[in-house]
């Protein structure tokens, strides 16, 4: 029973990996007072992601663009359609990519025979409730990368001032939201204005 607990926290600690394992990186012009500024407004995003619907789609811009109003709104920035102080463009991008997997091994929760053990022996000999052997294999496994990169420009200068970036496995339509509001959360933690 503890194996199992085990295994299962194995697992769901890996999925949250995926998730909050997104490599965000950050850079801006340290020569700008980010202070003096105190509206926005978004400009025409840039999506290229493909032919896929579930990453094509203007709800999804949507739902970034709600993000980043929330941590805008949070730093003392506000939305302002016309004449704003800073311009926000973001854009997104899949990539289709493979990678080498290898695992080691396993766990065989079934009634087998095979190398493994129990608290009394070791050795091939049939066993009920698993077993942990085999040998490690190497397979490619195909999956989608995501990038959400956010840019925010001066509107009178049109010079780019900040950039954040979150780039990570995008394997799940159902997860995306989840995956977004992390991802902008955690660009924006290195904007030079915190949040209050």
């Amino acid at each position: 029973m503890k194996r199992m607990l085990a295994l299962a926290t194995a697992l769901v600690l890996g999925w949250f990996g995926q998730i909050a394992n997104a490599q965000v990186s950050t850079d801006y012009d340290r020569s700008v007072d980010f202070t003096r500024f105190r509206t926005y407004a978004f400009a025409k995003p840039e999506v290229n992601v493909g032919n896929n619907p579930a990453y094509n789609s203007p709800l999804l811009m949507k739902r970034i663009e709600g993000n980043l109003a929330r941590e805008f709104n949070e730093r003392g920035l506000t939305y302002q359609k016309s004449a704003p102080d800073l311009l926000v463009k973001v854009h997104t991008y899949t990539e289709n990519k493979t990678r080498n997997v290898t695992s080691g091994p396993g766990y065989a929760p079934f009634y087998r025979y095979g190398w493994g053990f129990s608290p009394y022996r070791f050795g091939f000999w049939p066993m009920w409730g698993g077993y942990y052997g085999g040998w490690n294999q190497t397979y490619q496994e195909n999956y989608t990368q995501g990038t959400l990169l956010v840019d925010l420009i001066d509107a009178r200068t049109k010079q780019l001032l900040w950039r954040g970036s979150a780039q990570g496995v995008v394997d799940s339509p159902k997860r995306l939201d989840r995956q977004i509001a992390r991802g902008v959360r955690k660009i924006m933690k290195d904007y030079p204005v915190k949040a209050s």
